[in-house]
């Protein structure tokens, strides 16, 4: 079974676009491709918008690490570019653009909304080569299971953002592959344990002096 993060759970990508600042109107959300990265050429900046549709879960799972693993398929030059991952903080649908969430409601801030918090992570160097990138959200997936009830602990699944940290220090924009299925699908692996809950195996307990009635252990 999945319980105790035995077994790691694999979370597909959903819709993915790409935004350019100098095509800020422009909506390139063709589900084959993403691009993200700078082009000092035309100081033309491209991020990388990537939904997920995460497995449900019982409430208080505790995710114990998260890999998203996106596949580079060619990049315009062989620079390697530090480029982070962000929690998306606003709605957005296949229509999105630079300027808009879903071609015609504006993101707070063109380029999209997202968290430069403790959740963001960053790989950086990627874009030398072809070949996976990984980045590690495991801070972000646990917030997408506390839901955004959990005020500043949890969030709305919106996907996330990748983009080059600096955009227009390094002069590199890569093609992410995005296709629908197949070995180089997007895909976030994770390993959830039940928090909480009962007797769990995978944590050593100790039994703790208690009334007749009940039984009482310590996770040590």
């Amino acid at each position: 079974g999945m319980e105790g993060g035995v077994s790691p759970l694999v979370a597909g990508y959903s819709p993915a676009c790409t935004l350019s600042s100098t095509a800020p109107t422009t909506s390139s959300c063709n589900q084959t491709t993403m691009l993200t990265g700078y082009i000092s050429s035309t100081k033309t900046a491209n991020r990388g918008l990537i939904g997920f549709k995460m497995p449900t879960l019982p409430e208080d799972t505790q995710i114990d690490t998260a890999q998203m693993a996106v596949y580079v398929g060619s990049t315009t030059t062989t620079t390697a570019t530090s480029m982070g991952a962000y929690r998306v903080s606003t709605e957005w649908s296949p229509g999105a653009t630079w300027n808009t969430t879903n071609g015609t409601t504006s993101w707070k801030t063109p380029g999209g909304d997202y968290s430069t918090g403790a959740d963001a992570t960053v790989n950086p160097s990627v874009g030398a080569s072809k070949g996976w990138a990984y980045w590690y959200p495991e801070q972000t997936v646990q917030e997408w299971y506390n839901g955004p009830k959990a005020g500043g602990e949890g969030a709305s699944n919106f996907g996330l953002l990748l983009k080059d940290v600096t955009e227009g220090s390094v002069n590199n924009d890569l093609t992410f592959e995005m296709p629908e299925s197949g070995e180089d699908r997007p895909a976030i692996t994770f390993y959830w344990a039940p928090r909480g809950i009962g007797d769990q195996p995978q944590f050593t307990t100790l039994p703790l002096a208690s009334s007749g009635q009940m039984t009482v252990s310590a996770n040590v």
